[in-house]
C-alpha cells in the first residue's frame, strides 16, 4: 500500500449540507497502484484478538469539543501493522461534523479512523488485500446524534440489542459506496449500522465491515458499550 493513504483519506473528507461524506475512490486507487506486490499474505498478527485502548489526546480533545454529540467512545482499537516495512502504524484521527440535515433529521456526528480501506475501486486485485481492512491496519467508526427528528435508516434492518441498548441493526450490504436505494442516507452501506434511542435522543453508530458480520458486530458492540457522556 502507499506510504500516505491516511493523509490522503483525510484530505478527501468533504462536507455536503453539513453532513460528512468520505470520498475514498481516489485514495483506494492510489493505494492499489503503490501496493508492494499483488501477493499480500496476511500475517498471523492481523487475526489476533482485538484490543481496545484509551483515546489519544487528539481524539479526546475533539470529544470534549463535541458537546452536542453528548456521547463519545472511551476505548477504540489501535493499528498494529504499518503500510510498509519500516513505517509506523497509522495513528487514530478524530473529526467532528457540524450539524446538517439527513432526510428529515438534523444530525451532528463524529468520525474516528486510521488507515484506508481496500474496496472494489482499489484495482482488480483488491480482494487479495481484504485482510488489511481489519483493525490491525484500518478502522472507521462514526457516531451520530439527532438534534431533531428520527435518523433515516436502511430498510433491511432487524431489531437487536447491543451493549444493553435496544434498537435497529443493519448489516453491511457490500463493499464500496454503491449503496443503492433503501440503505439509510449517509450511513455507509459498507458499515454495520446500529440506531437506538437513549434518554429521549436518537443515536446511530456505524463501523466499517471487516472479516465476518459476526466479528464486525462484536467490535461495534464493544465500542457502543464504551460510550460515555461528554
Amino acid at each position: 500500500m502507499g506510504a500516505t493513504p491516511c493523509d490522503e483519506a483525510r484530505g478527501a473528507m468533504r462536507k455536503t449540507s453539513g453532513v460528512a461524506i468520505v470520498v475514498v475512490t481516489a485514495t483506494i486507487a492510489a493505494t492499489s497502484v503503490t501496493a508492494q506486490a499483488a501477493s499480500d499474505p496476511a500475517p498471523a498478527e492481523a487475526f489476533t484478538p482485538i484490543r481496545l485502548y484509551s483515546l489519544p489526546r487528539q481524539a479526546l480533545v475533539q470529544c470534549q469539543l463535541a458537546r452536542q454529540l453528548a456521547r463519545c467512545p472511551t476505548r477504540l482499537p489501535r493499528a498494529t501493522i504499518a503500510y510498509r516495512r519500516g513505517a509506523a502504524p497509522p495513528p487514530l484521527y478524530a473529526e467532528r461534523y457540524r450539524p446538517g440535515m439527513n432526510g428529515h433529521a438534523l444530525l451532528v456526528g463524529m468520525s474516528f479512523s486510521y488507515g484506508a480501506p481496500w474496496e472494489p475501486g482499489s484495482g482488480p486485485d483488491w480482494r487479495r488485500h481484504l485482510w488489511r481492512n481489519r483493525p490491525c491496519c484500518f478502522f472507521h467508526f462514526e457516531l451520530w446524534r439527532s438534534l431533531r427528528g428520527i435518523p433515516p435508516f436502511p430498510e433491511q434492518r432487524v431489531a437487536a440489542s447491543l451493549a444493553g441498548r435496544r434498537g435497529d441493526l443493519a448489516a453491511a450490504t457490500g463493499f464500496g459506496l454503491a449503496c443503492g436505494r433503501g440503505n439509510g442516507g449517509v450511513f455507509f452501506c459498507n458499515h454495520m449500522r446500529f440506531r437506538w434511542r437513549e434518554h429521549g435522543k436518537w443515536f446511530v453508530a456505524t463501523l466499517h465491515r471487516f472479516g465476518t458480520q459476526r466479528e464486525t458486530r462484536s467490535l461495534l458492540a464493544r465500542i457502543v458499550a464504551s460510550l460515555r457522556p461528554r
